[in-house]
């Protein structure tokens, strides 16, 4: 069986530069006094996970769940008809479509913000050639 295995939503589109304004964001909107640049968010995001680059930075479960969450809020609606596909990404696709190689989406972020990614990109990628999308503790197809 030959298969293809896609591993971040960054392979499918770009938005660490989206995503780290929303957690600024949500930095700002619950008054943490936290903020990352460039170079720190870079830092950050060695660590897969939004909740736990939050625990990283000293924040207790509960303030960086809601941070969290507000965070995913917010990356929904900025990414709505503004993200496109990674260059070659659509290519790809479709090229392994016609080889019959089966393709997987395996990420570890979360359900909502793997159905933002799909709701935001889907007209221009076709989800349903993925045999297979999971996260870290959900099952898509």
């Amino acid at each position: 069986m030959k298969a293809i295995g896609i591993g971040s939503i960054g392979a499918l589109a770009e938005t660490s530069e989206i995503q780290r304004a929303c957690f600024n964001q949500a930095l700002a909107e619950y008054k943490t006094g936290l903020h990352w640049n460039i170079a720190t968010y870079c830092d950050a995001i060695q660590k897969p996970g939004g909740f736990a680059r939050l625990t990283a930075l000293g924040l207790g479960d509960e303030t960086a769940r809601a941070i969290h969450h507000r965070k995913q809020e917010l990356f929904a609606k900025a990414i709505k008809g503004v993200i496109t596909p990674r260059t070659g990404i659509v290519d790809l696709m479709s090229e392994c479509a016609a080889q019959n190689i089966t393709m997987a989406f395996v990420t570890t972020t979360t359900k909502q913000t793997l159905d933002a990614i799909i709701q935001a990109l889907g007209d221009q990628i076709n989800f349903d050639q993925f045999k297979l999308i999971t996260g870290r503790s959900y099952l898509i197809h």
